[in-house]
């Protein structure tokens, strides 16, 4: 058995519930890991991931937060409490001003919200009052800011400033995450763990922007402790036909941390090497050609090109 330890396949969807809710999967995950390994991404999701929130209103006529405008049912709490709720994107910004102005009986949403080219609204049937005269308006200035996690109204930086009223900021884009590991079997081992997450966010990133901002960022924790320097990721560059033969041939990488769906081959080939329990460049490698030919939907002429991929690695089928 090799002393390797394995390393996973990239999160692969497994249903797509809704627009921001999904399921995904992690696999094959070395022997006792699954738990381990989804429960540190279920931990991270939920608390470190930086979001979007509104910091401060300022509401024209209105000098605190224990106020009332005319014509509007909702008080200003109420008002505050459905401001928390909406969500926003930031474009290449940590902070932007938004503005409402609003006339009119209606039903004010934060669709109804201007927010300029640095911000995008994410939930505009989001409700924030309800003007019920048709001759009044209401003018709102919203600051939204990017964070971590949870800060209290009283936390923010801001000036003492009569009519600026600080909100609570939940900056977390991650609603609910939930997982389950199971067994599966890996070439001769029945003991291997994939780890299935359920991920709802709030429409600012994605289910698969969760769980892979969550993994770098317990990947540079992890780091840190080893003797290598961190270092940020540098922008993906095409790759020239010189460097490609050099990665191709790179005999420095381990066999178990290559996958199967690392080789170039088709998207087919993959699929039935995988349901016939090969996962690794590892295990392709101590397969024969007779144990292949028995894994279904896999033909000769499969074979033939999972040979002419080994040999890249020096490994003969």
């Amino acid at each position: 058995m090799s002393m390797d330890i394995t390393l996973p396949n990239k999160p692969q969807l497994v249903e797509q519930k809704a627009d921001y809710s999904a399921v995904y999967e992690i696999q094959p995950l070395f022997p006792g890991y699954g738990v381990t390994i989804a429960n540190s991404l279920r931990r991270v999701m939920l608390s470190s991931l930086p979001g979007t929130a509104i910091s401060s209103v300022r509401i024209s006529g209105v000098e605190h937060e224990f106020s009332t405008i005319p014509n509007v049912l909702e008080d200003v709490v109420d008002i505050s409490l459905n401001l928390k709720a909406v969500k926003f994107r930031l474009h290449g910004v940590d902070e932007a001003t938004a503005k409402l102005q609003v006339t009119g009986k209606k039903q004010v949403t934060a669709g109804d919200i201007e927010t300029g080219s640095e911000a995008e609204v994410v939930n505009p049937e989001a409700p924030i009052l309800t003007l019920s005269d048709p001759s009044e308006s209401v003018e709102m200035e919203l600051t939204v800011t990017r964070g971590i996690g949870f800060v209290k109204a009283d936390e923010h930086d801001l000036p003492r400033e009569i009519g600026l009223i600080a909100l609570d900021s939940v900056y977390s884009p991650v609603k609910r995450v939930s997982y389950s590991v199971e067994d599966i079997r890996v070439g001769d081992v029945t003991n291997y763990n994939k780890a299935i997450f359920e991920i709802t966010t709030d429409g600012a990133i994605t289910p698969y922007e969760a769980i892979t901002h969550a993994a770098d960022i317990l990947v540079k924790q992890f780091q840190a402790l080893t003797d290598e320097e961190v270092v940020s990721e540098q922008p993906i560059q095409e790759a020239s036909e010189e460097s490609s033969v050099e990665s191709s041939a790179d005999t420095g990488r381990e066999a178990s941390s290559i996958t199967v769906d690392q080789l170039g081959l088709s998207q087919r080939i993959v699929k039935s090497l995988q349901e016939g329990g090969v996962y690794t460049l590892a295990d392709l490698a101590t397969v024969s050609r007779d144990q292949l030919a028995d894994v279904p939907n896999i033909s000769d002429k499969s074979i033939d090109q999972i040979a002419e991929k080994l040999k890249e690695f020096d490994i003969t089928l």
